[in-house]
């Protein structure tokens, strides 16, 4: 009964951000600089396209630090597909209706999981891999994809990325029991390990 009572929650809060997942399109201000998470803390993709290209906004980050809006975007370069953060003065839609992002909790990497710029293989990977039993702040869910903060061992530095959910142990979202115990993981686990 928990399990059921956790799910319908979960499928109400996806409900609910159905609008943040179509995003609202709108046209750059000023060349696309980038980071993968909300400040100048997380790592760098690059600079991409110049004013007037349009881009899809998904959501904001206040930053504390910089006394600004950092806003989530969608766009399609040299052929894949990137979510990343990028400062609101550099886009020209109305700020006010961008949903603010809303972290779901901590969660545990509990299978090392390749990791994507956006939710699904369609997007670009990025070339490190995050390391079972890495921590993680789990940001937001999308289809089977969990968007996540951590530490990049590689460049030193915040990154938000993308896993596949069955990579996450993130037991509060199935009602406060330990992910461990399901019928998700066992399945996970055959997958990952051929058992």
């Amino acid at each position: 009964m928990k399990r059921i009572v956790a799910l319908a929650l979960t499928l109400c809060m996806l409900l609910s951000c159905s609008s943040a997942l179509a995003g609202i399109t709108t046209t750059l201000t000023m060349r696309l600089a980038t980071r993968t998470g909300p400040g100048t803390e997380y790592t760098e993709p690059g600079s991409f396209f110049s004013k007037g290209h349009q881009v899809i906004v998904h959501s904001k980050v206040w930053d504390d630090a910089n006394d600004i809006w950092w806003v989530q975007v969608e766009f399609t370069y040299q052929g894949s597909k990137y979510r990343a953060y990028t400062g609101a003065k550099r886009i020209s839609a109305n700020i006010s209706r961008i949903p603010v992002e809303q972290p779901l909790g901590s969660c545990t990497l509990i299978f090392d999981a390749d990791a994507f710029a956006g939710p699904g293989w369609e997007y670009q990977m990025w070339q490190e891999t995050i390391c079972r039993g890495t921590q993680a702040t789990l940001i937001e869910v999308e289809g089977s994809y969990g968007h996540i903060e951590c530490w990049s061992q590689y460049e030193q530095m915040l990154w938000r990325v993308w896993v596949d959910l069955d990579c996450l142990d993130c037991g509060y979202l199935y009602g406060g029991g330990s992910y461990h115990d399901s019928e998700e993981y066992e399945d996970a686990y055959n997958y990952y390990y051929g058992n």
